[in-house]
């Protein structure tokens, strides 16, 4: 599967724009992004890769394999975000 860095900063953008905490549901993430909402194997694998890289963190169920729910942003997710958006 492709790392996708669009749907990557959608995600982060989705999360960061909640107002009193980062935590969401997958179903809710993904029924968040208009761009990706057909796409949800993008959106969990995408999810997948922000925890791999430190800037998320997960709730999984089936062995660590599904993405149940985004608990937090991490301080270095928030930072990537923000070098991002300065390009």
């Amino acid at each position: 599967m492709k790392y996708d860095i669009v749907c990557a900063r959608e995600i982060l953008r989705t999360l960061e724009a909640k107002e009193i905490d980062c935590s969401m549901s997958f179903i809710e993430l993904n029924n968040s992004l208009p761009t990706f909402s057909g796409k949800p194997c993008t959106v969990q694998y995408t999810c997948l890769k922000l925890e791999e890289a430190g800037y998320v963190k997960l709730a999984k169920k089936h062995m660590g394999t599904f993405v149940e729910r985004i608990t937090d942003v991490t301080v270095s997710g928030h930072n990537w975000l923000n070098q991002q958006e300065k390009l």
